[in-house]
């Protein structure tokens, strides 16, 4: 199926433009919720439902790009295992039995260093446009937990 055809429906076809579906797999990159990527390519879930239902192709795609960041992230770490915090870090997960700390010595660590050398990759900036997917799912979530407390739910 093209990307800009849709067979039922001509003017459904308007939505499948080729920046929705970049936008699309730019959330789908940095494994974004179905919700929070179709807000930012500002299409309906129900629209990317139908594309994945009938793309094949589309949805291998995007499911291979949400694996990005892991592989990603497996890189990094793979690639600094010269670092001796990040040595060790991988070691206690990998070898537990022999490297593993047990939950005593884990809380006084976690008590006297606040943060993780890996964890400056939660600080790094995001573009303003996935910000603002971000606000609006959280403005969403928000609205719907109080209309839930509105009707007694």
């Amino acid at each position: 199926m093209a990307l800009t055809t849709h067979p039922v429906d001509p003017e459904k076809a308007l939505k499948r433009t080729p920046e929705v579906i970049q936008k699309l797999e730019l959330a789908m990159a940095i494994d974004c919720s179905i919700d929070v990527a179709c807000a930012y390519a500002e299409i309906s879930p129900q629209t990317l439902y139908n594309w994945l239902a009938g793309d094949p192709e589309l949805k291998s795609r995007l499911e291979r790009l949400r694996l990005s960041p892991i592989l990603k992230a497996k890189y990094t770490v793979a690639k600094n295992t010269d670092q001796i915090e990040t040595a060790k870090w991988l070691l206690e997960r990998k070898c537990r039995d022999e490297y593993g700390r047990n939950q005593k010595d884990a809380a006084k660590e976690s008590e006297s260093s606040a943060t993780h050398p890996h964890d400056e990759i939660a600080n790094l900036p995001l573009p303003p446009s996935l910000m603002k997917a971000f606000q609006q799912e959280d403005e969403r979530r928000a609205s719907g937990k109080e209309n839930a407390n509105e009707t007694g739910n």
